[in-house]
C-alpha cells in the first residue's frame, strides 16, 4: 500500500529514496566549511568568532549563513572532520570544538589532516545552537607576509533543513 506524506502519495518501493522526514524537513548529505588566513600567533577561531561580512568573507570562505550557529529549523549531524592547509610547523596544535557550552572535541590535529576523522559517536548541532572550532598551539607562530597559510576546517555530515 502506498505511503501518504503531506498530500503526496509515494509508492512503497520509493520509500528508501525519500530525503524528506515526517516533520517536513529534508535530510541531505552536506559539508560545512570555514576557511581563513592565519592571523593570531596563538590560536584561530572558526565558524563562530565574528560576523562574516565584517571580515569581507565570501561564499568561497564559508557556507555558513549565521556566524556560529545554524538558522532555525536547520540542524547538522557531524560525521567527520577534516583540516586542510595546516602548515607542518603547526601539526602539534590542538583542535577544540565547542557545541553549546560543552567541549566536545579536544585532541591533537594530526589525525584530522589529509583524511576524514570519523568519531565513534556523531555530533549533533541543533538549530540556533552556538558552536565553534578553535585551533590552538603552545608556541607562538609567525609567518612571513608572503607565506601566510590559508586554513580550512570542514565538517562532513547530514543537514536537516526545511523542505521547499
Amino acid at each position: 500500500m502506498p505511503i501518504r506524506r503531506e498530500r503526496i502519495v509515494v509508492p512503497c518501493e520509493w520509500e528508501n529514496y525519500l530525503v524528506q522526514s515526517p516533520h517536513a524537513l529534508e535530510v541531505v548529505p552536506w559539508y560545512l566549511f570555514h576557511r581563513k588566513r592565519f592571523a593570531d600567533p596563538h590560536q584561530m577561531h572558526f565558524f563562530g568568532d565574528v560576523p562574516y561580512n565584517d571580515l569581507g568573507q565570501t561564499d568561497e570562505d564559508t557556507n555558513m549563513v549565521i556566524p556560529g550557529m545554524l538558522p532555525n529549523p536547520c540542524s547538522y549531524l557531524i560525521e567527520g572532520i577534516r583540516i586542510f592547509g595546516l602548515p607542518s610547523s603547526l601539526i602539534n596544535a590542538r583542535i577544540i570544538m565547542h557545541i553549546g557550552n560543552k567541549r566536545m572535541v579536544d585532541t591533537n590535529v594530526l589525525a584530522y589532516i589529509e583524511r576524514w576523522k570519523m568519531r565513534d559517536i556523531a555530533l549533533m548541532i541543533a538549530p540556533m545552537q552556538c558552536f565553534q572550532v578553535i585551533l590552538r598551539w603552545k608556541q607562538p607562530h609567525v609567518f612571513g607576509f608572503d607565506r601566510v597559510p590559508l586554513i580550512t576546517i570542514m565538517f562532513k555530515g547530514q543537514m536537516a533543513r526545511a523542505a521547499c
